[in-house]
């Protein structure tokens, strides 16, 4: 099994805000951090459990390196030490990417000031110049860094097998037996009130560090339509990012450039003294949207000039792998030709699995704006497909 990307957070307790900062930032991208407040509980044996993250659970460790840290004998030698410790044995031994350490240099500490605090503590300052800069604690800095840190930690695992990237996707309790490279977990945000501009950002500092591989990607989406929808948006054709998403039942399915879609049905129908620039699109491969569709647009005195219906063909009753092809094959197909046909704006309604709704989001490589809607009626998020 692999374990997702993990980083040891090593700080003094002043650092902790713009760590936690630090944290979420990583989290959004799909690096998973361990820090002592977070994964240590009252009465742990607090040296037994930092020594076993370090020599054998996390990827790489980040020293967040405040002045604070002068005094700081527990993360000189215990921390840092095993940290040292583990990356030169791994080196030793030929590892195609040895434990990876990640200073930063916090508020005008520099490398020479951690290496001196290092030396006062009886430990090597050699493994301390390649660090990050940080001018301060602010969001801007913290998406730099985890931007910084994703690039270094993919590069690694690209280095350690040839397979696909798996990711996993989850807006629910994430499980401690994930199989993935990098774990995205947007829970947090999706339970806090889902803001899609909170994500984009960190979902396509994503995308561009995976671009940068020249991987096909693995997308097990335990999640919510419109994550998984946002989602697969950033891995169009025109990315040349090749997407297989993972249905829960471990089937892969993936989008079909030449499609067979006899599997699907489409109505495409005009509306008569309809806004000319607004068109619903409903993909009911889960239950019918029809009911939803009809309450939001009498509802909100909605006008629209096109309306467009994908369904099972006859004969088809469940979504494998060839309808999940044949449904996003006429999903994009519906988008870009409504495009084409002059309208602006698209009201998208679905019940699908999560996978699919992966490969739906991946099948748009440009068109109009989109709206998501529930199957219970209610907007969860717009956003602009990719160009």
């Amino acid at each position: 099994m692999t374990r997702p990307i993990e980083y040891f957070l090593s700080h003094q307790h002043d650092a902790r805000d713009a760590v936690i900062k630090l944290e979420t930032a990583m989290r959004r991208r799909g690096l998973a951090s361990w820090r002592d407040r977070k994964n240590l509980a009252p009465g742990d044996e607090t040296g037994a459990i930092v020594e076993r993250a370090i020599r054998d659970e996390t990827s790489g460790f980040v020293l967040y390196g405040s002045r604070h840290l002068e005094h700081s004998s527990f993360v000189w030698k215990n921390e840092w030490q095993l940290a040292v410790e583990r990356r030169r044995r791994e080196v030793a031994a030929g590892c195609p990417a040895p434990y990876r350490l990640s200073p930063l240099f916090v508020d005008g500490v520099s490398a020479s000031n951690l290496g001196s605090f290092a030396q006062e503590h009886g430990q090597s300052s050699a493994d301390i110049a390649n660090g990050e800069y940080v001018a301060s604690d602010d969001r801007a800095d913290g998406e730099r860094v985890a931007r910084a840190l994703l690039s270094s930690a993919l590069a690694d695992r690209a280095t350690q097998h040839q397979r696909p990237i798996r990711i996993h996707l989850t807006t629910f309790a994430a499980r401690a037996d994930v199989d993935a490279d990098v774990l995205v977990d947007w829970r947090p945000e999706v339970e806090g009130g889902f803001d899609a501009s909170e994500l984009v950002t960190a979902r396509d500092d994503l995308r561009d560090a995976l671009a940068s591989l020249g991987r096909p990607i693995e997308v097990d989406a335990q999640a919510r339509l419109p994550v998984a929808f946002m989602f697969g948006q950033a891995f169009p054709l025109a990315s040349r990012i090749d997407v297989t998403a993972i249905h829960r039942d471990g089937e892969r399915w993936r989008m079909i450039r030449d499609a067979d879609v006899s599997s699907v049905s489409l109505f495409d129908d005009s509306i008569p003294g309809g806004d000319p620039s607004v068109a619903a699109v409903e993909v009911s491969l889960a239950r019918s949207v029809a009911t939803a569709a009809d309450l939001v647009l009498a509802q909100s005195d909605m006008s629209i000039g096109r309306r467009v219906q994908i369904g099972f063909a006859a004969g088809t009753s469940a979504v494998d792998r060839t309808v999940a092809g044949a449904a996003a094959a006429v999903f994009g197909q519906s988008l870009r030709r409504l495009r084409d046909d002059g309208f602006s704006h698209v009201h998208v309604f679905m019940a699908v699995p999560a996978a699919l709704a992966v490969l739906l989001g991946a099948s748009i490589s440009a068109g109009p704006i989109l709206s998501l809607w529930t199957s219970t009626g209610a907007r969860v998020v717009t956003a602009a497909a990719q160009a």
